[in-house]
């Protein structure tokens, strides 16, 4: 499919990534942005497990159901949301200097409210309480032996 030229959204996106992508890094994005940019690995031939390998993940907020739900579901763990607009979230592995999280901005909220949730950690078993101190009988008072009288001589 050729690149979208004239919709904003795909350029905005488009620009974001040239202007910040060093050489030889992964990205994932729309089969789209194959022909644009190198070493691209388009939705269609995602390969799950591949996670850490992707510096750049471009998500098109339509799209999501054609992404391994695993690999949406786990992406916030390893990647920062650094540009969103109304149709993309770019996803930074490790974000540069001059790159901010946008993860409060109206645009990435819209994805990250749909993407999928992690299980909840299994709840670990709870300490089991401390056992009470058994209550010793207290020590019954020694008897007290009264010294007996002495005659007076």
């Amino acid at each position: 499919m050729p690149f979208p030229t004239d919709d904003r959204a795909w350029n905005d996106t488009l620009l974001y990534l040239l202007e910040r992508r060093r050489p030889g890094e992964r990205t994932l994005a729309p089969d789209e942005f194959a022909d644009e940019l190198p070493f691209v690995r388009p939705y269609s031939q995602q390969n799950s497990g591949e996670e850490p390998a992707y510096a750049w993940v471009v998500v098109h907020k339509g799209m999501v159901p054609r992404l391994n739900a695993d690999f949406m579901r786990d992406l916030t763990s390893w990647s920062v949301p650094v540009f969103a607009n109304e149709v993309f979230v770019v996803f930074a592995r490790e974000p540069g200097f001059a790159m901010s999280d946008v993860s409060d901005s109206n645009h990435a909220k819209a994805l990250l409210n749909t993407l999928p949730k992690r299980d909840a950690e299994p709840a670990a078993e709870p300490a089991p309480a401390p056992a009470e101190p058994e209550q010793q009988a207290a020590p019954s008072p020694e008897p007290v032996q009264a010294e007996a009288p002495q005659a007076e001589p």
